[in-house]
């Protein structure tokens, strides 16, 4: 989708606060693979089943990570 490329800082009328809110929007799609594993880490995955999401991700897949509380 073209509106994650948007520069929402060339906007004439947007603000700084605007352009935080469309760069932090962007950067949730975009991710470095770094921050994908560190994310992917944090919810508790271990680096086998961080590297399994990957790759059923780069197969077109949907993953689900669900946490269920002992």
């Amino acid at each position: 989708a073209d509106f994650l490329n948007v520069d929402a800082g060339a906007a004439a009328e947007t603000s700084g606060e605007e352009t935080g809110f469309f760069a932090s929007i962007k950067n949730f799609f975009q991710t470095t693979p770094d921050d994908f594993n560190s994310n992917l880490s944090k919810l508790g995955l271990s680096t086998l089943e961080i590297e399994t999401a990957k790759k059923e991700l780069d197969a077109g897949k949907l993953i689900i990570i669900a946490h269920h509380p002992q």
